[in-house]
């Protein structure tokens, strides 16, 4: 029971966070008949916007506020240079909007690089029903269905939002009756821009970095698939025992002491050729002296 308790709110979750970006996507698409492939892309500005402003130190909020602010921006940008020409025409925002999203993403990996980002949670867990669920998830679904509650009431009951129907239903005859359409698509594109941004920065703190592999060690070092305690060596380290001593392959297996003080075990990283950790006896490896490079973490 517990465990369909969490699964549940974990789903509601999850499904107002996508409610969220599918309201985005549905402005620029139901509304402007603009086919936006970039609309992810605008969702990860918003993600690195909120990143970049808790690497600053503000709180969460700001962070937020900071986030929809430059996915506002950014949509207003993109609908003044690109997509305000493309209006009528879903073939060539197909393209522009791929284009946009391959540099959008290009930009990122060159300001960030590729590894892994993440903001700090700003609440603590909390009990749903005697279950421990994460106090956040449920913040970011009140604020994702609030957000989008409020876009549909603003579509339906405010004179922009009659507006914005008139250009999508007409937009020659809605220009006769004094409607500047240009103007309504700007708010319109800069809005659904705005909406996935939002959602980036709810979702930012929802995931966190995984757990690191013991004191000092570093685990971004470690390739995916070399990540095991010990690694056997090839045919060629098999053969490369003296004597009567033990077979390298054994040696290999056993696992080594950690670094001075941790209680750690040691990492096999390459494929494998680095060892991090600290080295084995001499005596027990003086025939693979030449092959393994030893290092700190």
């Amino acid at each position: 029971m517990d465990q369909t308790i969490a699964l549940t709110l974990g789903v509601l979750s999850s499904a107002a966070v996508l409610a969220l970006t599918a309201v985005g996507l549905s402005l620029s698409f139901g509304l402007m008949r603009i086919i936006n492939l970039a609309h992810g892309e605008f969702l990860t500005i918003g993600a690195y916007s909120s990143v970049v402003s808790a690497d600053h130190g503000p709180p969460w909020a700001v962070g937020l506020a900071a986030a929809v602010a430059v996915g506002l921006g950014v949509g207003a940008l993109t609908e003044l240079l690109s997509v305000r020409r493309l209006y009528g025409s879903p073939e060539l925002s197909i393209l522009a909007t791929f284009g946009l999203s391959i540099v959008v993403r290009r930009l990122i990996q060159l300001g960030f690089g590729k590894d892994y980002r993440t903001v700090a949670n700003p609440l603590c867990a909390t009990k749903v029903l005697g279950v421990p669920f994460p106090a956040y998830q449920l913040l970011l679904t009140g604020l994702a269905v609030t957000v989008v509650v409020a876009v549909l009431a603003v579509l339906r009951f405010t004179s922009l939002g009659l507006r914005v129907r008139a250009v999508a239903s007409d937009t020659a005859l809605s220009e006769t009756l004094g409607v500047r359409s240009t103007r309504v698509n700007l708010v319109v594109f800069a809005a659904s821009a705005g909406l996935a941004a939002t959602a980036g920065a709810l979702v930012a703190p929802r995931h966190q970095r995984p757990a690191r592999h013991g004191p000092g060690l570093r685990p971004h070092r470690l390739p995916r698939g070399h990540r095991g305690r010990t690694a056997r060596g090839t045919g060629a380290h098999r053969s490369a025992g003296s004597g009567g001593g033990a077979e390298p392959d054994d040696l290999l297996d056993r696992p080594a002491s950690g670094p001075p003080g941790s209680s750690s075990p040691p990492m096999w990283t390459g494929s494998p050729r680095r060892y991090v950790g600290s080295p084995p006896p001499a005596s027990a490896y003086s025939s693979l002296s030449s092959t393994w490079t030893w290092r700190w973490a």
